[in-house]
């Protein structure tokens, strides 16, 4: 994860630079609504428990004045990628959990630009930089999360992954018995699509 952040073109002129100091406290709310479940958009029981931990550090008080002071997006980049590794070695069996650090990261990257972009924060640089690191982080997991409409250089096209119900056999078969209707399914779909394979929709 150093080493993604180093590779940055902006690394070097984004240690001088901090985020606006509104962050702080806006993605503190967010990252607590999404650990106790009141984010409709964030369900998956592994990305709250991620969030979950990295919250009780975050608002630990040495931590978070720590924080208004420096305002490192990268620090904070970095402290997540911690935690979330520690969580999902423990939760995860076998060597599944390396895959699923990226992505949960990506998400976290994720949250803070829904923070400045809800609150019409100026921070368009940072905005830059937080783009280029998720980009990086799904370049190894386009078939999870930014699945490819095709390869360079007139190979095998990649089919795209579809988000509609209408399209997931097993999920429209397996609705009912939850009771669920298809507008709901497709409601439920929306929301963990971050995370989109089948076997997540399910």
């Amino acid at each position: 994860m150093l080493d993604l952040l180093r590779d940055s073109s902006s690394y070097k002129d984004s240690k001088s630079q901090k985020f606006p100091k509104e962050l702080v406290y806006l993605l503190r709310d967010k990252l607590e609504r999404i650990f106790m479940g009141r984010e409709p958009k964030y369900q998956d029981p592994l990305v709250r428990a991620t969030f979950g931990v990295f919250y009780n550090h975050y608002v630990e008080e040495s931590f978070l004045k720590r924080i208004r002071e420096d305002r490192k997006i990268e620090e904070l980049v970095l402290i997540f990628y911690s935690k979330a590794t520690a969580e999902l070695k423990k939760r995860v069996q076998g060597e599944e959990w390396r895959g699923l650090v990226d992505q949960h990261v990506a998400i976290f990257i994720r949250v803070m630009q829904d923070c400045i972009r809800d609150n019409h924060l100026s921070a368009s640089e940072l905005m830059t930089r937080l783009a280029g690191y998720e980009a990086k982080l799904l370049s190894g997991n386009n078939e999870v999360l930014e699945p490819e409409k095709s390869t360079r250089g007139g190979q095998e096209t990649v089919p795209e992954i579809s988000h509609n119900v209408k399209d997931m056999r097993l999920v429209l078969m397996l609705g009912p018995i939850f009771q669920k209707t298809e507008r709901e399914l497709q409601k439920d779909v929306d929301h963990i699509r971050v995370l989109a394979s089948e076997q997540v929709h399910l």
